[in-house]
């Protein structure tokens, strides 16, 4: 993927550290790196300090989760260490960081153990883990261990869980360890576990600053996810004094929880929500700073209130609608599943699907540039390596074109390109862009209307993605 992927505006950046880099996690560790040194080329310290420093703590996080995921269903083989002992994990400056004390095991006798449980010993190597880190204090590696066994096992242990494991690592060693992005993708899966009572542990044991701002920002989206606006309130409240002295961090946190209030339903959500945007405007030493994302929510509050209203007033809109919520603060990877479910069951008559857009351009405007938003970057990464020559589709459009008889837009040609495009699986610009090369039609304003015609386009994305 292209390093331009990422957009001008850092707080739209993903928290994914795969999607800072626009690489799969299946990649072994040199495609990684080689997408990590695009991204610095392109984001220079001097240049782009703040951009330079997410991208490499994403390296950093995707390095560590790789090195630390074992291979599970085969050898699984020793695990290598995320840092040397006795060294602190990858602190930043000017930022406290919990000291490491990383003591007992060495490494023979741990890939020992550890063979024991690759062997079938589970339990054996289980309970001596945790004799090992009971008497001997902090150890990051066998720590990361017990969470893997309890991963394959979760019956080793009857008092605790995998994710135990993961606090205690991060508590032991601080955020910046292989721990980090696994509890992240726990959270990510399970969003109950945000709102633990050891999530809360630690969220309260962390020093104010990025930290607590990452903790607070996965916290508050799995509150989303569970439509929780008592935690967002609570948090808002119990914080807001402790991050006086890390305001950015704050205002940042801040946007997060009006991206998960804005689309509640409940009146004291959106009360909430009213407050979050008047906090977040009362930084105005910040708004140099943060100017994208200002602009950003003030879209939001526009489309919110658009979308509240439509969602009650268009019974024949609302299974579309549910999508916008998830497409406007969820990831690619996150809302893909849920977007092509629904296309599933709306591109098998593309007639009726094309008509219910056209009351969303309508109606819901706002909504539909995002649903188009989503629908363009799936099918963007689905059509690369796939794209027909020149050729070809000139050749397809060229026959359609004979066989067409080109119009005004609305009076019978747009039911003919949406059948030719849906049945060839070839984009309406394409056909946009072949009527401008062509003399002969006399017809200056149709290749225009085609390309501004979103429900049309939105229509034949969706049958692509699921017939193509």
């Amino acid at each position: 993927m292209s390093e331009f992927h990422l957009p001008d505006d850092l707080t739209r950046w993903p928290r994914d550290p795969y999607e800072v880099l626009g690489v799969s996690p299946d990649l072994d560790a040199k495609e990684i790196r080689r997408a990590y040194v695009r991204l610095i080329r392109r984001f220079k310290p001097e240049q782009y300090p703040e951009q330079f420093r997410r991208v490499r703590e994403a390296y950093e996080a995707a390095s560590l989760y790789g090195q630390w995921l074992p291979r599970l269903g085969g050898d699984l083989g020793p695990i290598p260490a995320a840092t040397p002992a006795g060294e602190e994990a990858n602190p930043r400056a000017g930022e406290a960081n919990i000291p490491v004390r990383s003591i007992g095991l060495d490494a023979v006798d741990l890939d020992k153990v550890w063979r024991q449980a690759i062997n079938g010993n589970e339990r054996a190597a289980y309970a001596s883990l945790v004799a090992q880190l009971d008497s001997c204090g902090p150890n990051l590696e066998v720590t990361m261990r017990l969470y893997w066994l309890l991963f394959v096992r979760p019956e080793l242990d009857d008092r605790r869980e995998r994710c135990d494991w993961l606090v205690r690592g991060l508590l032991d060693h601080g955020m910046w360890t292989g721990c980090r992005e696994l509890y992240r993708r726990e959270i990510e899966e399970r969003p109950e576990e945000g709102l633990s009572g050891r999530f809360r542990r630690l969220l309260e044991a962390m020093p104010s600053g990025r930290d607590v701002e990452d903790l607070l920002i996965w916290r508050w989206q799995a509150a989303g996810r569970l439509h929780d606006h008592h935690t967002i309130g609570s948090d808002m409240k119990a914080l807001r004094t402790r991050m006086a002295s890390a305001d950015e961090s704050w205002a940042r946190a801040l946007l997060v929880a009006a991206d998960e209030l804005a689309w509640m339903p409940a009146a004291a959500a959106r009360a909430l929500f009213d407050a979050c945007c008047r906090e977040i405007d009362g930084f105005s030493h910040l708004h140099t700073r943060l100017g994208e994302a200002l602009t950003r929510l003030d879209q939001l509050r526009e489309l919110s209130n658009s979308w509240q209203r439509n969602i009650q007033d268009h019974r024949v809109l609302r299974d579309l609608l549910q999508l916008v919520p998830m497409l406007w603060s969820r990831s690619p990877h996150e809302y893909r599943l849920s977007l092509l479910r629904y296309l599933g069951v709306a591109a098998r008559d593309p007639r009726i699907f094309l008509q219910n857009l056209d009351l969303a351009q309508r109606d819901a405007a706002a909504e539909l540039a995002i649903i188009g938003q989503g629908l363009s970057w799936i099918w963007s990464g689905v059509r690369s390596g796939e794209e027909r020559s020149e050729d070809e589709l000139a050749c397809e459009i060229d026959l359609f074109l004979q066989q067409a008889t080109p119009a005004e837009y609305f009076f019978g040609f747009r039911t003919d390109l949406l059948e030719f495009c849906t049945r060839a699986q070839i984009p309406p610009e394409s056909v946009a862009a072949a009527l401008d090369r062509k003399c002969t039609y006399n017809l200056t304003a149709l290749p225009e209307d085609i390309r501004n015609d979103w429900p049309l386009r939105c229509t034949c994305m969706a049958y692509e993605l699921v017939w193509g």
